[in-house]
């Protein structure tokens, strides 16, 4: 009794030696007096320390890319289109990583087949402004990760509405991202609110997927309205890559008609692939994989394969054309008389 009693005393003390440390890390880490969960968030705390000290010696790497697939109309494709966008671009050895931005979660139910529940969370790292790798989930069938969907996403638009930058808090929390990830994907929500906004800020490019029906065009105007917006008071520095047109029935005579409205209007912003109506499409979701995963040989698979080509395509382009008007300043820049050194640039201080 008498050496029960003392392992008893030394277990205790041992257990009020570990609560006086692990009070550094979030509540929820703690709970547990068990010594396997205790070990467990012993390495999660020193995992969040090591990336609180290097995320303010990093700087964003030149060749990332983050993409926002955006729309205010619900039911145009944006969740399928990020989805099979991710599987394309991680087929090309790209490391990509998927942001399900919509509370909605659809991207996280595709993927995960439910809605993860836990404390740390994607809305719970926008409102405190933490990291969000402790939010990464492997996506090993697809090849790459996603950061899923949570409630507290609604959350985050009703506590930040009144805070000073609220509109940069995602581009903040995926610049340490952007180290790890060629390419990252945001799913956006179908409304102009401040996931959004957030989505529109911290991307370079800019896809939208639209239906060829008349609601979907209409709803184009306020997007493009924001869009213009947030780069006039200098938020945003996106480009619109393209619109990409989605669901497309061939025979309809409406549908052939926006679709070559949409043509004649927007001329090289629109994509030319175009996304037909596919049932594996939708069918593709209930098992958990992209539909080029599901079925690569159909139509849809085809499509949405084409069209990550085609982006490629653009960026490459876009890329080229940077290079060559570098080139052409360097070029017609006056040269330096004698042995005159130069005058310090704002940029070298």
């Amino acid at each position: 009794m008498a050496v029960q009693g003392a392992q008893a005393r030394k277990r205790n003390a041992q257990l009020c030696g570990r609560r006086k440390w692990v009070r550094l890390w979030p509540e929820y880490l703690c709970s547990s007096e068990d010594d396997a969960a205790g070990r467990r968030s012993w390495v999660q705390l020193a995992i969040w320390l090591i990336w609180i000290g290097f995320q303010p010696r990093l700087k964003v790497r030149s060749n990332s890319l983050v993409i926002a697939v955006a729309n205010n109309k619900g039911g145009v494709g944006k969740t399928s289109t990020a989805i099979n966008l991710c599987c394309a671009f991680a087929g090309t050895r790209r490391k990509v990583l998927l942001i399900d931005l919509d509370p909605q979660g659809s991207a996280t139910v595709s993927i995960l087949r439910d809605r993860p529940s836990s404390f740390i969370s994607s809305g719970n790292a926008l409102i405190d402004g933490s990291s969000l790798v402790p939010c990464i989930k492997p996506y090993r069938t697809g090849k790459f990760d996603l950061i899923p969907a949570s409630d507290d996403l609604t959350a985050f638009c009703i506590r930040a509405d009144n805070e000073h930058g609220r509109e940069q808090r995602l581009a903040e929390a995926l610049r340490p991202l952007r180290q790890i990830y060629d390419v990252l994907i945001i799913d956006c929500p179908p409304a102009l609110n401040l996931l959004t906004i957030n989505a529109l800020c911290a991307a370079d490019e800019l896809i939208i997927p639209t239906t060829c029906d008349y609601f979907a065009v209409e709803g184009l105007g306020s997007l493009m309205r924001l869009f213009e917006s947030l780069k006039r008071r200098g938020l945003s520095r996106v480009h619109l890559m393209g619109i990409v047109r989605t669901i497309y029935t061939q025979g309809e005579p409406l549908s052939q008609k926006i679709a070559a409205d949409l043509k004649s209007n927007m001329g090289t912003m629109l994509f030319n692939t175009i996304i037909p109506f596919c049932s594996q499409v939708s069918e593709a979701p209930s098992t958990g994989r992209p539909v080029i995963l599901y079925d690569r040989t159909c139509i849809g698979s085809r499509a949405y394969l084409s069209l990550a080509g085609e982006i490629l395509s653009r960026i490459t382009a876009r890329q080229a054309d940077a290079q060559a008007i570098a080139a052409a300043d360097a070029a017609t820049a006056t040269p330096l008389q004698g042995d005159a050194m130069p005058a310090p640039s704002r940029q070298a201080w």
